[in-house]
């Protein structure tokens, strides 16, 4: 929630990440951050195939600056869920930051392909809604 608010402040540069507006405002110490990623790693320990947690603690990692350690679950979400572009974006982001330079291009190559299918699919399902509305007794 807190990446996703930066996003929209524009905070998102690596600045941000450790002196964004939720650290000005006291609003998560170091001890509630320690609290949280305590949380997602039993929860993960649990149920080590879940999607949530392993986005949790991926971003809580990511917005900490341990880009090393963030890889492992953003990994791990890019094996559980190989459609979901967004995860290969994360995933080319981490290895660009650790500089793993050809992992990066290879995970952001996944991206630009998953990116490209979902707006295939976006489309194909807007112009089958389409066609559908226009046959005798279609769907409204």
């Amino acid at each position: 929630l807190l990446i996703e608010t930066d996003r929209a402040r524009g905070q998102l540069g690596d600045a941000g990440r450790t002196s964004g507006w939720w650290r000005q405002e006291d609003l998560l110490a170091d001890a509630d951050l320690e609290t949280a990623e305590g949380w997602l790693r039993a929860a993960l320990e649990e149920s080590p195939a879940s999607i949530v947690d392993l986005w949790g603690l991926g971003k809580l990692l990511f917005w900490q600056a341990r880009y090393s350690e963030a890889l492992y679950p953003v990994q791990r979400l890019s094996e559980l869920t190989p459609g979901d572009f967004r995860v290969h974006f994360f995933r080319s982001k981490l290895h660009a930051l650790t500089g793993a330079e050809s992992a990066a291009q290879e995970a952001f190559e996944s991206y630009e392909r998953g990116l490209r299918r979902a707006e295939i699919d976006e489309r194909v399902r807007v112009e089958r809604e389409a066609l559908l509305q226009q046959l005798p007794g279609g769907a409204r």
